[in-house]
């Protein structure tokens, strides 16, 4: 068996944006900042930014991320990896995006900063975890 499973932690780059499809669906996409320190040959301290697209379809995970994902609330995010390539517009060059497609029930807000006067922590884990009845299955996990 083959395993697709990353966790990004990091600060939101903006608020969350979400595009709504139809009356019953909606795909959220949000920008996460990623950094690491450390010090090169010269001593000085080095803070490379990565930024990583989340992209978010499940609706449930959804309404809670629409309230957590605000600019420089920093999140934790499980997930799998997706690609898409193409090709440019004259056909001479490839391009890939990377994003990361966010798991049922799997985002977390990691400090509560600008974001914890719209979600009680009550609601944080109920927002997040569907209910048996929404997931379509009975399984407890």
């Amino acid at each position: 068996m083959k395993l697709n499973h990353c966790i990004i932690s990091g600060r939101c780059g903006a608020d969350i944006e979400i595009k709504v499809i139809n009356d019953n669906f909606s795909v959220g996409s949000v920008n996460i900042c990623t950094d690491e320190s450390y010090k090169n040959k010269e001593g000085e301290w080095i803070n490379p930014a990565n930024w990583v697209t989340v992209k978010i379809t499940n609706q449930n995970i959804l309404k809670f991320a629409d309230k957590i994902c605000i600019k420089g609330v920093e999140i934790c995010v499980h997930g799998a990896i997706k690609t898409e390539t193409w090709k440019t517009e004259n056909g001479n060059r490839s391009r890939t995006l990377v994003e990361v497609a966010a798991f049922k029930g799997d985002i977390q807000q990691v400090i509560k900063e600008k974001a914890a006067a719209k979600v009680s922590p009550d609601e944080t884990f109920q927002a997040a975890v569907p209910s048996a009845d929404e997931s379509g299955s009975d399984l407890p996990f």
